[in-house]
Order: C-alpha cells, then sequence, then structure tokens
C-alpha cells in the first residue's frame, strides 16, 4: 500500500509540473482511486455534482470526491495547491473547492444529516458527533454566510487545511472528483501516463 502511495505522489508532482498540461490532463492515483481538481469559479454545488458524475477516467464514471481518511484529506489539499487557476493566495476569491459533502435537505442547522454523496455515510460534526473521519475547520460548519443554509462542503476556504459549509459561490475555485478505478488497471496507467509525460519533456527544446 505505501508504494502505491508513494507512486501516486511522483505522478502527482511529474503531471503538475509538466509544461503545458492542464490539471486535467492526467488524473492522479492515491491509494487506489484517482482523483483531480477541476479549476472552474463561481459554480454552483449541483453543477458541480453533474459534472463530476459526467465526467469519466478508464471507463469509470466520477463522483465528487469524498474524503474518508487524514491521508486523504491531505492529499487532496496538496492536489488543490497545485492545480493551476486555484487561488492559493490567501484571500477569499477562489480558493474553494466543491467535495462530496451535503447536508440532507430538512436536517438540524448547521451541524445534523451531513452526508457523502454515493452513500458513503454519515459525516460527523462537532454538534452531531459520530463514527468516522472528519476535519471540520475551526467553528464549522455555521451557516455563516447569511445567505441562508449552507448545505454543502468545500475545502480551501482562505487556504486552509478544513472543511467549510458553503452557500455561495463567490469564493469557489473548482470542484475536486475522484474515479473508483478497478485496482487491476491503476498502476499500469500510471505506467504509461508517466511514460507519456517523461517523451513530452524529451521532445521539448
Amino acid at each position: 500500500m505505501l508504494a502505491r502511495k508513494s507512486l501516486g505522489v511522483a505522478a502527482l508532482v511529474v503531471a503538475m509540473s509538466a509544461p503545458g498540461l492542464s490539471a486535467r490532463a492526467l488524473p492522479v492515483l492515491f491509494n487506489d482511486h484517482y482523483y483531480e481538481v477541476v479549476a472552474t469559479p463561481f459554480l454552483p454545488w449541483e453543477v458541480a455534482d453533474a459534472a463530476a458524475r459526467a465526467s469519466a477516467f478508464h471507463g469509470v464514471s466520477g463522483h465528487l470526491a469524498t474524503i474518508t481518511s487524514f491521508a486523504e484529506d491531505d492529499f487532496l489539499r496538496a492536489l488543490r495547491l497545485v492545480t493551476p487557476g486555484i487561488n492559493v493566495s490567501g484571500a477569499f476569491v477562489q480558493s474553494e473547492v466543491w467535495v462530496g459533502g451535503f447536508q440532507a435537505p430538512g436536517s438540524v442547522e448547521p451541524g445534523g444529516g451531513w452526508q457523502w454523496v454515493n452513500s458513503e455515510g454519515a459525516i460527523p460534526t462537532p454538534s452531531h458527533p459520530g463514527p468516522g473521519y472528519s476535519n471540520w475547520a475551526p467553528f464549522e460548519p455555521n451557516d455563516g454566510s447569511g445567505f441562508g443554509a449552507e448545505s454543502h462542503m468545500t475545502i480551501g476556504l482562505v487556504n486552509q487545511f478544513g472543511w467549510n459549509d458553503e452557500a455561495i459561490i463567490a469564493g469557489i475555485g473548482g470542484y475536486a472528483v475522484e474515479y473508483d478505478v478497478p485496482e487491476s488497471g491503476t498502476l499500469g496507467l500510471v505506467g504509461l501516463g508517466l511514460a507519456a509525460l517523461t517523451r513530452r519533456r524529451r521532445r521539448a527544446p
């Protein structure tokens, strides 16, 4: 497992440092899943959710990323920070990325009913604790925007490492997609991607 994690980080570094490649050119392997951050500012969560589900990699449909461990959370933080087009200046503008956490309609505000897309389970909050990983930023979730219930999750508010409940799109820089690619295909795909990047570099003047 450690070898696969290291290979995923290596692919991330190579893919994002290669000139002329977009963040979508090579979804990145981590822990037997692939991930990408798509830089599309001012996008509502519902539109990002539909776009993620319409995406595909190696024949597998995507979904907004679900975060169930510290390692996965930290990986997505790093991927957000190296994605071109995502604001990493520390300002509010376009630093946030939608992920697959949402609050079920009719839930107790602000901390009740949080869950992951794809029926991947409930999300604990300070006011509604439970099993499972969580990494809410201080005082989140809080419905703190003044624009009604904040019912969808972002990462990267002012470049914090932590989760935020959000209702407005002014600070949205994009969204994170996860692909549950079968394990048998993952290592070969990364090898092909790295080989293609190496050939591209060799051709560069």
